[in-house]
């Protein structure tokens, strides 16, 4: 009887690949687990340039890619569902990274790449800790509306990005949400991730309730944030070496911390006066009361049925944001104006002045003013 000899499919897969593709083949080792091929191990070699891995590959192992410093690209097809913790981590030449399919992004699976400036994921599901940390050169991120899961508790997915200026969620996605480059749950209730490469003041939704764990982490360059009164929690070392903060302002009561929210950073917080549950130090930092008060001042801007103004009164070199509203039971304030408070070299306090004009006094009726600190 003649027998007939057969080549294993995976040899016959390399040798069938298109030319192109073949020169990146013979450096992958592969092994297989019934159904599932496993591209396990990529050998590092000058002049790998940009990857593309074939399309009978199911998962990219830990370690698969490690320190391959000669790939400058990587593009994963849709068969693609697992990527192992370290899998592209070192790779300091990669510049683009692309992955097509339903995959789970694994521990720093794509660690310290400082070169990645573009990053396309189509339809990721899951995104573990710290799996793009220290990807400097990246500057905006959009996460796919299949995504299910970001990071993990005390690990920022995207830590240590310093280059990272938005982080935008595509629409449709049922598990997350995106304002202004800062990543929430889907009903804003949860600040999720702040990129770190974001800077100066910012103000926090009066929607969010709870800062997650890490969410500011590693930022170098945000200088001052006011957080809302409706923030009740704030989770552990939700402000880790933030070490340009300087200013953390309160709206409301002290929210629920277990002391480690400012780890690494040397800042004031500022409460408001009627507030309860402060203490100096809070969280291991200065802790101070703010009176800041908003009074019509007649005498330096007239009565007119086309003026309005007001005198502003605090902290000194505070910057003061003065805010509107229409509706006291809608409470809908929208800022109009931002004043720094500054004073006289006996003064205690700080002084600004606001105006509008042009204005009716039946405008005037319809309107509320309010002050807050920047």
């Amino acid at each position: 009887m003649k027998i007939q000899k057969t080549w294993p499919l995976l040899l016959v897969s390399i040798f069938l690949a298109a030319p192109a593709a073949v020169q990146a083949q013979v450096y992958c080792k592969y092994t297989t687990n019934g159904s599932v091929v496993t591209l396990y191990k990529y050998t590092n070699h000058v002049g790998a340039g940009a990857v593309t891995v074939s399309n009978f590959v199911d998962a990219i192992a830990s370690d698969a890619f490690l320190s391959a410093t000669y790939v400058t690209g990587i593009t994963l097809p849709s068969s693609v569902t697992n990527i192992g913790s370290y899998a592209f981590s070192g790779c300091t030449g990669l510049t683009s990274a692309s992955i097509a399919g339903s995959a789970n992004i694994g521990l720093q699976a794509f660690y310290n790449d400082s070169a990645l400036t573009s990053l396309t994921l189509t339809a990721v599901t899951n995104i573990g800790g710290y799996a793009f940390e220290n990807c400097s050169s990246l500057t905006t991120v959009t996460l796919p509306s299949t995504l299910a899961s970001l990071g993990a508790s005390n690990e920022n997915a995207f830590d240590g990005c310093a280059d990272l200026t938005a982080i935008n969620v595509a629409a449709g996605n049922p598990y997350f949400t995106s304002s202004n480059g800062v990543v929430f749950n889907s009903n804003l209730t949860t600040l999720i991730e702040f990129p770190c490469g974001l800077g100066g003041t910012y103000r926090i939704p009066s929607t969010v309730t709870t800062i997650a764990s890490e969410a500011f982490g590693q930022n170098f360059v945000v200088t001052n944030i006011t957080i809302p009164n409706s923030v009740t929690n704030i989770q552990n070392i939700a402000f880790d070496n933030c070490t340009s903060l300087l200013k953390a302002n309160f709206m409301g009561n002290a929210p629920v911390n277990d002391g480690s929210i400012f780890t690494g950073d040397s800042l004031t917080v500022y409460y408001m006066t009627n507030a309860s549950g402060w203490s100096n130090p809070w969280d291991g930092q200065v802790a101070l009361p703010w009176n800041m008060t908003l009074k019509l001042n007649a005498l330096k801007f007239p009565t007119q049925t086309n003026w309005i103004g007001f005198t502003i009164t605090g902290p000194t070199n505070f910057n003061a944001v003065v805010q509107v509203c229409t509706n006291l039971h809608t409470q809908v304030w929208t800022p109009i104006s931002t004043n720094l408070l500054t004073n006289a070299p006996t003064a205690t306090n700080g002084t600004g002045y606001f105006s509008e004009l042009g204005k009716t006094n039946v405008y005037w009726a319809g309107r509320f003013y309010s002050v807050y600190p920047q």
